[in-house]
Formats: C-alpha cells, sequence, structure tokens
C-alpha cells in the first residue's frame, strides 16, 4: 500500500525560483523554468523572484512570467516602482509581488496593488514591526531569512510565526530551509514540513516554546506522521499564513519532499 499523501494545497506553490538573486543568470533561470513546464515540478514551484536589473530584459523574452521583483537595500524606491510598473502594464507577464527592505518608504510599493512582502531585520527589532502590519489585510506580507547568512535562529522563527498568527499577518521566508525535516545529513536549520507543523500550531496559539521545539523536531516518522495527518482544510489554513519560502534551487525543494514520499511523482 503506497503511503498517504498530504492534501495537493499544503505544499503547491510553496517554492519561490530565487536562482536569479543568487548568481544565476537571466537566461539560465528562464530555460531552468521552460524545463519544468508541464512537468510534476511546476506544481510546486511559485513565483519566479527577480532583481530590478533584470526585469526589462525578461519582459522581452516569450511566454508568460509571473514576476515578483525584489528590491535591494540600495535599490531608489522610485526606480523599482517605475520597473515595477512596466511589468503590470504587460500584456503578456503578470506582476505578482513586490519584495522591499523594511524602511520609512516602504508603503510606496502599496500603490501597485500587489501583495508587498516588507522584509524585517533580525532580532526584536523585526518582531516589533509586526505590529505596523496587524490587520492590513492580504496585501503585506512580512519576510524574514530562514536560510543562508544572517538566517534567523529556531526560536527566532518561531516567535516571528506566532506573532504573523496572532496578528493575522501572511508571512514568506527567504534563504531557503534545511531540507526536508530539521537534521537531515549536511543541512543547517529548521526543515520545511518543522515550518509547515510550527505554522499550524502557531494557528492554534501555541507558545513560541512549543513551535521552537517543532522547529528543531528530527524524529523523521513523527515529523511525517504529524504532516500526513494534515486534512485539506487545514492546509489552506496554513498556506494562507505561510505563502511561500523562497530557493536559490527549487528543484532541489522538490527532490526534498519527492525524497519523503510526499509528492504524487514520488508515490
Amino acid at each position: 500500500m503506497s503511503a498517504v499523501l498530504p492534501p495537493e494545497p499544503l505544499f503547491a506553490g510553496l517554492f519561490d525560483d530565487a536562482s536569479a538573486l543568487v548568481g544565476a543568470t537571466l537566461q539560465e533561470t528562464l530555460e531552468s523554468r521552460a524545463r519544468r513546464v508541464g512537468t510534476p515540478e511546476a506544481t510546486y514551484v511559485g513565483s519566479l523572484l527577480l532583481p530590478p536589473r533584470m526585469v526589462r530584459p525578461a519582459l522581452a523574452t516569450k511566454g508568460a512570467l509571473r514576476i515578483a521583483i525584489v528590491a535591494g537595500l540600495t535599490d531608489d524606491i522610485d526606480q523599482f516602482i517605475e520597473t515595477a510598473e512596466l511589468v503590470s502594464a504587460h500584456r503578456r507577464h503578470e506582476l505578482v509581488g513586490l519584495h522591499v527592505p523594511y524602511s520609512p518608504m516602504w508603503r510606496e510599493a502599496l500603490n501597485l496593488l500587489v501583495p508587498v512582502v516588507v522584509r524585517l531585520p533580525a532580532g526584536g527589532a523585526g518582531l516589533d514591526a509586526l505590529d505596523e502590519f496587524s490587520g492590513s489585510g492580504p496585501m503585506i506580507r512580512a519576510g524574514i531569512r530562514s536560510g543562508g547568512e544572517h538566517a534567523a535562529g529556531s526560536a527566532e522563527l518561531a516567535a516571528f510565526v506566532r506573532g504573523c498568527a496572532l496578528r493575522s499577518v501572511a508571512f514568506q521566508l527567504a534563504g531557503g530551509l534545511g531540507g526536508a525535516i530539521t537534521g537531515e545529513t549536511g543541512r543547517h536549520g529548521p526543515g520545511m514540513l518543522n515550518m509547515l507543523l510550527a505554522t499550524k500550531l502557531a494557528l492554534r496559539e501555541r507558545s513560541v516554546e512549543d513551535l521552537t521545539a517543532v522547529l528543531r523536531q528530527d524524529d523523521r516518522e513523527l515529523v511525517l506522521t504529524h504532516i500526513r495527518g494534515i486534512t485539506e482544510d487545514k492546509a489552506l489554513q496554513i498556506r494562507r499564513l505561510f505563502r511561500s519560502v523562497s530557493y536559490a534551487d527549487v528543484r532541489t525543494a522538490v527532490q526534498d519532499l519527492s525524497s519523503q514520499a510526499l509528492t504524487a511523482a514520488a508515490s
């Protein structure tokens, strides 16, 4: 008998493609995207994240791209918005989001009428900023770094996720996660399945300590049992809060799921 698969909404579009932000050329990024079209892998891949400098060349490509533009710390907000307007006005490509650093200017990005992910600073200052987003609705999302350099630790991520849940603020993560399950060989940080389970607990208003324990849980069978027990209704609730996590290599993220027999292609 094959293993029970979690409901599709739990993983659909979970992994944003950030390859262009970490060294891949636009051509490499678009070629990888083209190879995914029509494959099971495409189900799990969300937005294409591009820096402002790649947006104009991307608009000249064939096909239809769903683009989220990611501003750097030194990008001029007015030029950033001007670039975003080019995508918004395009007849083939779609602007699906803007990622901006937390600063006094971030609200200007709301004028484009697409979701704005505000990347919070690490530590207590970032958590304090969540109060600004409380009750703001689906157009504002909080962002935090979950992997790579300057990534938040498990306790900080737990406090962030709980803070978002209590304020009904959706969130997105940057930098990937530590494999499918925490503690996998050669991987650092919480696993993506652990993060989904922590989000489920946050929606039940469990404590930061409880969420931290889930993020650190490395018992594979225990984690998989809880993931496979998630209903479709609960999956939708989880994903309304936890929107996506960006990866430099989305194929690795999909393979992490497949390695645990959690995707239809692997079953």
